[in-house]
């Protein structure tokens, strides 16, 4: 198994806003970390929400952010439809989780709520397979 790493430096209440894009990323979401900075660390109020950047599949939201380091392993629910014996997304829980596909698009990192300029941290984030 392949595993890439994109690292998302955030920067977040600057003039360079609070909006963070991976580069064109192919596989599946393993995970996610979160390394809170020394000092000047995001704030513990930071909310975060990480998506696609075409498609805008959810990837994470998470609340209090800046408040301590994580490794985070996002996955899509999924349950059978009784109807046809498929699998289907579903919004809460599941007889299932699958790690969530990316095809040829960037991720978005968008942390708000934020109230102190310059406040930084930052992201790892791993993708099985692709190139």
């Amino acid at each position: 198994m392949f595993i890439s790493k994109e690292t998302i430096n955030v920067v977040a209440g600057s003039s360079k806003g609070d909006l963070e894009y991976t580069n064109v990323v192919r596989g599946l979401v393993h995970s996610i970390h979160y390394v809170k900075a020394a000092s000047g660390s995001l704030s513990s109020t930071a909310t975060l929400a990480i998506t696609t950047e075409s498609s805008s599949q959810s990837i994470l939201n998470s609340l209090a952010v800046g408040a301590a380091s994580f490794h985070k392993f996002p996955r899509l629910a999924t349950v059978v439809d009784s109807t046809n014996g498929t699998l289907s997304p579903t919004t809460g829980g599941g007889d299932f989780a699958e790690k969530i596909p990316i095809s040829n698009e960037r991720i978005k990192l968008v942390v708000a709520a934020t109230s102190v300029a310059a406040q930084t941290g930052t992201y790892h984030i791993y993708i099985e397979g692709g190139y």
